[in-house]
Parts: structure tokens; sequence; C-alpha cells
């Protein structure tokens, strides 16, 4: 299974599917730890001239109902402090500025206020691939959940890959055997999918 530093990303779109669900109180985040955790990914790949577009879930809100409780404003604004530059906010995935942007960064709203993130859509996941050249699982915290942007989107892509932040480094990232554990479930659902798909070009 490929990792994003195997892969040639000079003029292609990604979609990466971070954490970043972080306590926000009154706008204000209140631990960045999550966020900072993918920005080795992030600027991983704006180094090597790709265009980003960020998802991630953001506590639990009604399907189908945007709540500006649960926003990822605060989180896009943070982006810009921590990356020093432009950071887009895009509310829906059929918006024509997603990789039509000045930005080379942007973030989708709370992919939990589209129907269907939670089911597993397969309309949502394959939406979701479909906007993308290389679709970039970052998201360890939520690698044991079957939901759109999680799996769904995974098997729709055309290509599909592991963020920096997946590679296990049990040195430097001090992992518990449960830990362990929710990773192994995630590379297994990754070789799955690739045993699936490996005649199809998929991965």
């Amino acid at each position: 299974m490929n990792n994003l530093s195997e892969l040639v990303l000079e003029n292609k779109k990604l979609i990466i599917r971070v954490d970043m669900n972080v306590p926000i109180v009154d706008g204000i985040i209140k631990d960045q730890t999550r966020i900072l955790a993918s920005i080795p990914t992030i600027q991983h790949s704006l180094d090597r001239g790709a265009k980003i577009l960020l998802v991630s879930h953001l506590g639990r809100p009604s399907e189908g109902e945007p709540d500006s409780i649960f926003s990822l404003k605060p989180i896009a604004e943070c982006l810009i402090k921590i990356l020093g530059e432009e950071v887009d906010l895009v509310s829906e995935l059929n918006d024509t500025s997603i990789f039509n942007s000045s930005s080379r960064v942007q973030v989708l709203e709370n992919i939990r206020f589209f129907e269907g993130e939670k089911a597993n859509s397969n309309i949502l996941g394959k939406l979701l691939a479909d906007c993308c050249d290389i679709y970039v699982f970052d998201a360890f915290g939520t690698s044991h959940r079957e939901q759109a942007s999680t799996y769904s989107a995974i098997t729709h892509s055309n290509q599909a890959c592991m963020g920096l932040s997946i590679i296990l480094d049990e040195p430097t990232t001090g992992l518990h055997f449960a830990d362990i554990q929710q990773l192994l479930v995630v590379l297994h659902r990754f070789h799955e999918e690739l045993i699936k798909n490996i005649n199809t070009n998929n991965f």
C-alpha cells in the first residue's frame, strides 16, 4: 500500500481526510493538537505542488442541518496562522471554487453536515472521490469508523493512500496497544480494498 511520501503530487488535486475534531468554545480553539498532527501531511503536499481540500468532522451535528456551533470556520482561521497562507472554507461539494481558487488549501465544511456521512453513503463517498486525483486518509482517530469519508470515498477513489500521520512510528508517537489495534483495523481495511481493486488500478 502506497503512502503519501511515495507519490508524485505535482499539480495533483488532493482530498485529505483529517481529524480536526478539536474543542472549540465561543469560536476559540482550546487544543490544537489534532490540527498540528495533520500539518506534516499538508505541508508535504504543498511543498510538492499539490492543491488540497481538507475534510473533517467536528462534534455531533444533525446531518443535513448545518449549525454554526459545529462550523469548521475557526479551524480554517487557525490554519491560516499556522500555514501562513490563505485558506478557504467551502460549504458544498458542488462549489465550483473547489480546486479552482487562488488558495492552495481549502477546508470543506463539517462533513457531518452532509447527509449520508454516518451511513457510509456510496453517493457521498463517490462525490468526495470524484473531486480529487488522490484521496489521502490521514485521520487516525476515525480509522475505526466505516463512514462515507473514511471508507466509501476510499473505495470509489481513483487512487488512495495513507497520510504521514498514519504511518506507524511507535518510538516517536508513543502508541499504546489499543492504538496499534486501531491502526491495524485501518490497515486491514486498506488491504481489503487493494485486493478488490488491484485489477482496476484503483490503488
